[in-house]
């Protein structure tokens, strides 16, 4: 048998004509990490579909069903996987909203996606486990996941009418948690369904971290939209939360946070989420990324919470954990063995992101039951942008920008990031004890530059007016801050900044 010629229909993406054409980038001079880069951008546009082609529930007999109506609004939602399920689960949005916005910068697919979360919101204010046409309820981590992927999504689009128009029910849905705080002062979980992990419910750490970081969310909000009595709530309680943390959680003598109050369980998601929403102090995030290390095996880090095995989600996570840690070359060593593993895997695609391994390296969730093509396991994408690169847009009034690059063991890098303002550009090396930075930012924004300490007694320039010469800070006007790792200059508001920095 011959043929002439074969064509295929390619459905994924619709609100992209070219599929190649990213709105933004990522360069460096590790080119494993590019494609890694790379592959979880596309792992993502395969998972962003029309809301029409969604799977079928429950599954057929046989074969598969992808003519369900699985989003309400607009034209393309972001579900978890390009097979399996086809379907919005909030608690993925966690990893791949962030993926979706240093890649493709597919807005209009974020908000959508996030809408038809609150279209199946309970007038109790719970969100769903999973939406349409799953629709499973009854898990507190998932339903603060919504919570989490509004906050992302408005600081991505700026969008104010879009964020007035959902604020009382977002109210709600965060009262809906709020009224299980146990007399620890801890969220106490009784929705107990979750990513596949084992022993959720109680007084859980991931639940409790999720916990903090809706509640300092909801205060950002609030502000943007000026409900300062509700912002002042927020602050307070998320405050006496991050005691409670720390007082009924942590360990100091293993160095991490435990599952709940009596658990022997110290597991990856919890320890992990508690380092980048900053409850854990850097001592103790130095500690927990220490601690972390010693699970990984060949493949990946083995999630203590799911028998060992590994998964994409929880090790996204962890991954975005080591470098807020400032352990930059753990990090990148982490994303070179698991995703580096799967992408040169002759199991793989070698283009798309697992749901997950066994702890031997092969497929997890049954084999060929298991999503090749997952956004909760895109977690490097992001973090290579946030983090090597070192551009973010998060601030108090969701307009700041901050270049902070963590060099690592990596030489050069460059990209870009995008919201409604435009686009902010940069770019660094490191060569021969020298070091180049470069940003670009739109008009009328603010930022902060985190310039790295090549060494103590280094020089360091910001367009050729000198910051710091012999270790001291010199520069009599700018705001500046300095730990270990960082000189930081804060408040600035030009729209281009060059940096040097040699011994």
């Amino acid at each position: 048998m011959s043929f002439d010629s074969i064509e295929l229909i390619y459905t994924a993406c619709p609100n992209m004509i070219n599929l190649r054409n990213y709105t933004n980038h990522f360069y460096s001079s590790d080119e494993l990490l590019n494609r890694i880069w790379y592959a979880g951008a596309y792992t993502l546009q395969t998972n962003t579909i029309s809301k029409k082609q969604g799977r079928v529930w429950g599954p057929p007999s046989s074969g598969w069903r992808n003519n369900a109506l699985v989003g309400t609004r607009g034209d393309s939602i972001i579900v978890d996987g390009a097979k399996r399920d086809r379907t919005i689960w909030p608690g993925d949005l966690g990893v791949s909203l962030d993926t979706v916005f240093v890649s493709t910068n597919d807005v209009d697919s974020i908000k959508n996606t996030i809408d038809t979360l609150y279209d199946f919101q309970k007038t109790s204010g719970e969100f769903p486990f999973a939406g349409p046409q799953v629709n499973f309820y009854g898990s507190d981590t998932y339903h603060m996941w919504a919570l989490v992927g509004t906050y992302n999504c408005y600081s991505y689009t700026n969008d104010k009418n879009w964020l007035k128009g959902v604020w009382d029910r977002y109210k709600t849905g965060v009262k809906f948690v709020l009224n299980k705080f146990s007399s620890n002062g801890l969220l106490l979980v009784t929705g107990v369904a979750d990513w596949a992990r084992i022993g959720q419910g109680g007084e859980n750490i991931a639940a409790n971290s999720l916990m903090y970081k809706v509640l300092v969310g909801s205060a950002k909000l609030a502000s943007e939209i000026g409900d300062k009595e509700y912002a002042s709530e927020c602050t307070s309680r998320a405050a006496k939360l991050i005691v409670a943390i720390n007082e009924y959680l942590w360990v100091p003598e293993r160095g991490m946070y435990r599952d709940n109050p009596k658990s022997t369980m110290f597991p990856q998601d919890g320890n992990s989420l508690a380092v980048i929403y900053e409850i854990a102090n850097l001592t103790q995030s130095q500690s927990i990324s220490d601690q972390l290390e010693k699970n990984w095996n060949q493949f990946g880090s083995r999630c203590v919470e799911k028998n060992n095995n590994i998964n994409g989600f929880p090790s996204s996570i962890e991954v975005h954990a080591h470098y807020k840690a400032k352990k930059t070359e753990r990090a990148l060593n982490l994303i070179r063995r698991q995703w580096g593993y799967q992408l040169n895997s002759k199991l793989s695609t070698n283009s798309t992101f697992w749901e997950g391994m066994k702890e031997n390296g092969e497929f997890d969730y049954s084999g060929s039951y298991m999503s090749h093509a997952h956004g909760w396991s895109t977690g490097p994408t992001s973090a290579l942008t946030f983090y090597s690169l070192g551009l973010k847009i998060d601030g108090n009034d969701f307009v700041d920008w901050s270049f902070i690059p963590h060099v690592g063991d990596l030489s050069f890098v460059e990209g870009q990031i995008t919201n409604s303002l435009g686009s902010y550009k940069a770019n660094w090396s490191l060569q021969d004890g020298v070091f180049n930075g470069l940003v670009k930012v739109p008009k009328d924004t603010k930022g902060e530059i985190g310039i790295p300490l090549i060494s103590k007694g280094c020089v360091i320039k910001i367009n050729n007016e000198t910051v710091m010469t012999g270790g001291a800070i010199v520069h009599p006007k700018l705001k500046i801050s300095i730990d270990e790792h960082f000189v930081y200059v804060h408040d600035l508001q030009e729209r281009m900044y060059e940096i040097k920095v040699w011994n």
